[in-house]
């Protein structure tokens, strides 16, 4: 892989587990939770290429974000202002 490739990924990852620590992950699960997140944008856009799928309309690629949203991102545990 080039170098280039590596330190993109690298940076994505850590922006990831980065994210997930302040949505009030603890460190571990923050990194393994990022390294998932990266393999479902990774794989969706592999998968595409290999089955010469055509891109998704908008609806459906908003409701398969959404999904993904769902799926990865974790409630929130601290109160927000409209919940105080």
């Amino acid at each position: 892989m080039p170098p280039v490739i590596e330190r993109v990924s690298q940076r994505r990852l850590e922006y990831l587990a980065a994210s997930f620590r302040q949505a009030g992950l603890r460190s571990t699960e923050a990194q393994h939770r990022a390294r998932l997140a990266y393999a479902a944008y990774v794989g969706f856009l592999q998968l595409s290429l290999q089955l010469q799928q055509p891109r998704l309309q908008h609806d459906e690629y908003e409701a398969y974000v959404e999904h993904v949203m769902a799926t990865l991102i974790p409630p929130s545990t601290t109160p927000t202002a409209k919940t105080v």
